[in-house]
Parts: structure tokens; C-alpha cells; sequence
């Protein structure tokens, strides 16, 4: 299961990794808000939970969206609320950490038209944790919002124990892992420099959810599934050997 601590051990690699994708965060932004704009939310108050260094709620901030971005892990949010001053957004969008199971006692007295979640940022506890979260995040929004999930495509994952590797600049990630038969996908990241040296590993542990599953999860949360896409940018409709599953629900 997940372990804040040990994730925050390489918590400082995995934001050099962040910065370098940072302009696809932008790329997001602008299908999110396309999204929302189909459903009726032009402006509003959004939550975005797993927000990262803000790489999709402070563009979303800079398009006129009021945004609430909450994570587990400190560092990011530190990065964030530099970001957003660097933006000029800070009027605009605010970062909190916290577990996303607190989100009635954190964030009481607020409330949202979106609800956003990109890059797999649910999955890290138990099933009944996603649920949990999803469900108070339900109770935060307005009726008819809408929530734009985004996460990994189990399916993508299945067979073999996978391996492969990724380069961020001077930083060089080798990443290897299996997906267990509770669908959990156990993986470790390793990392070094373009020279070679060793500086660091962390171990992920988390829930992938086939397209059912996610589509049951949400609905047990008490939203409404509205469609499936395969991939945030092209909105592409969902296909099962996607790498994705973007799904989009409302509040009725």
C-alpha cells in the first residue's frame, strides 16, 4: 500500500521529472477546459486533486478558473505555490497539503463546479480510499459539476513484468515493474545522472483500474459516468488497448 514516507525519500527526483514535463501541463489545461466549457463551466471554482507543482491548475488559473489544488506531498506544493507566484496567479489558485481522504475537514465551506484529477493521482491507498475520496469530493461540488479523471489503463499492464527507461535532461529513470493479480501495480523507479551516478530509488504501489472498474468506483461515489476517452489531449474516444482511460462524469 502507499507509504508517504518512502515516497517522499525520492520525492526530490520525481519533481526534477515534474519541471521537465511541465509544458504538458499547459497541453492538459486546454482540453480540461474544453471539456468543462461543453458542460456549461466557462468560469467557476475547480478542485484538482494530485495537483502536483500545479502544472495543470495554474494554466486552468491563468484561462480565469478559481482553483483548489490539493496533494500529499509537501514538496510539491512548496514548487506549487513558487509557480504560482511566478504566474502571477496567486489571487487565482491555491495549493494545500493534505491526504485527499480530508478533503470535507480541509477544504469545509467550499465548493466547486469541476473536480480534476490527471496522471493517475488516485490508486495510492485501497479502493475504499478512492471511493472515500471521490465521494467527498462529491459533496463539495455543486450540482451538475463535473469530474475529468484521468489515470494508467490496467490493461496496458498486464502479462510480463515491464521494464524501460526514460530521460528527463541530465536525469536518466530506469523503471521496472509487474502487476499483481489484485491489480495493484508495484514498480520501482531508479535514478541517475547523464554521468552515471546513482541518486536514488522509490517504489510505487497502486491500484490500476480497467475501464468497468473505474466507471464502478466513480458511480459508487455517487457521480454519474458520462463518457470515456483514451487519451487527454485528442480526446480520442476510449478504446481498450488505449494507455489511458480519461473519464468525465457529472453531479445530478
Amino acid at each position: 500500500m502507499y507509504n508517504q514516507e518512502i515516497f517522499n525519500s525520492g520525492a526530490h527526483l520525481f519533481l526534477r521529472v515534474l519541471r521537465h514535463i511541465w509544458d504538458l501541463g499547459f497541453q492538459m489545461a486546454k482540453s480540461i477546459a474544453m471539456l468543462l466549457q461543453q458542460y456549461g463551466i466557462k468560469s467557476g471554482n475547480l478542485l484538482d486533486l494530485g495537483c502536483g507543482i500545479g502544472r495543470v491548475a495554474i494554466p486552468l488559473a491563468k484561462m480565469g478558473y478559481n482553483v483548489i489544488g490539493v496533494d500529499r506531498t509537501k514538496l510539491f506544493i512548496d514548487e506549487a505555490n513558487l509557480q504560482a507566484k511566478k504566474f502571477k496567479v496567486e489571487d487565482n489558485v491555491k495549493f494545500i497539503n493534505c491526504d485527499y481522504n480530508q478533503l470535507l475537514e480541509k477544504l469545509r465551506g467550499l465548493s466547486f463546479d469541476g473536480v480534476i484529477s490527471v496522471w493517475t493521482s488516485i490508486g495510492f491507498g485501497s479502493e475504499e480510499d478512492d471511493v472515500n475520496a471521490l465521494k467527498q469530493a462529491l459533496n463539495l461540488s455543486n450540482d451538475n459539476a463535473i469530474l475529468i479523471l484521468e489515470v494508467e489503463n490496467k490493461l496496458r499492464y498486464a502479462g510480463p513484468p515491464k521494464k524501460w527507461v526514460e530521460r528527463y535532461d541530465d536525469l536518466i529513470v530506469y523503471r521496472e515493474g509487474f502487476l499483481g493479480e489484485d491489480s495493484r501495480w508495484r514498480s520501482k523507479w531508479t535514478f541517475y545522472s547523464s554521468e552515471g551516478t546513482f541518486l536514488g530509488e522509490y517504489g510505487d504501489d497502486v491500484r490500476f483500474y480497467s475501464s468497468e472498474e473505474l466507471v464502478r468506483i466513480v458511480e459508487k461515489a455517487g457521480w454519474s459516468a458520462i463518457t470515456l476517452f483514451s487519451d487527454i489531449f485528442s480526446l480520442k474516444p476510449f478504446n481498450p488497448d488505449s494507455n489511458n482511460i480519461v473519464l468525465v462524469a457529472k453531479k445530478l
